[in-house]
């Protein structure tokens, strides 16, 4: 019988722990949620300012469906004249998704990329948005068959320990290339 007694109080005690543990998180993911969403959009931001070319620039954005997506659309001016274009590129790496932001001059070359999301293994995938490995495709038009690494018989060299997170860098900067095309064919 005191056993069940002591069974009984350490289950009431753990839920309790549990629930107060419970309680505690939610409020602070509530004080935060804000403050966080606001950090990443600036992150974001400073990130379109980053990949597209000049700097005293003015930038809107645009939500542009294309087969069925929904895709934003950074649009760069300086002066009132158009000087590129900036879209979100998402591909699957090796520790989930990874999302790219990667700038468009007016001739569709790249202006610039930049890393915005990953869960790749630090140290290795993360360097995918090390300048070092992004700067290689700057000035670049996506080729015909996409961009690849020099492994896979393309011309961008893998992060050493990480090719699969460089063939992810690879496919988002083809799949944005691609967009870009697409949207600037419509207009």
């Amino acid at each position: 019988m005191k056993n069940t007694k002591n069974i009984f109080t350490l289950i009431l005690v753990l839920g309790f722990v549990g629930f107060i543990s419970g309680a505690c998180l939610s409020f602070t993911y509530a004080m935060t949620k804000e403050a966080i969403a606001e950090s990443e959009e600036a992150a974001r931001m400073e990130a379109v300012y980053a990949v597209l070319p000049g700097d005293e620039i003015t930038i809107t954005e645009e939500t542009i469906m294309i087969e069925g997506i929904d895709h934003s659309v950074f649009f760069g001016y300086s002066n009132g004249e158009s000087i590129g274009m900036a879209v979100e590129s998402v591909a699957g790496g090796y520790g989930g998704d990874v999302t790219f932001l990667v700038g468009f001059n007016p001739n569709l070359t790249i202006a610039g990329m930049a890393l915005l999301k990953h869960a790749e293994t630090p140290g290795l995938g993360a360097k995918a948005g090390d300048a070092d490995f992004l700067d290689q495709f700057i000035g670049r038009t996506a080729p015909v068959n996409g961009f690849k690494v020099t492994k896979d018989g393309g011309g961008v060299d893998a992060i050493t320990a990480a090719t699969i997170t460089s063939r992810t860098a690879c496919v988002a900067a083809t799949k944005a290339a691609r967009l870009i095309q697409q949207i600037k064919g419509d207009q």
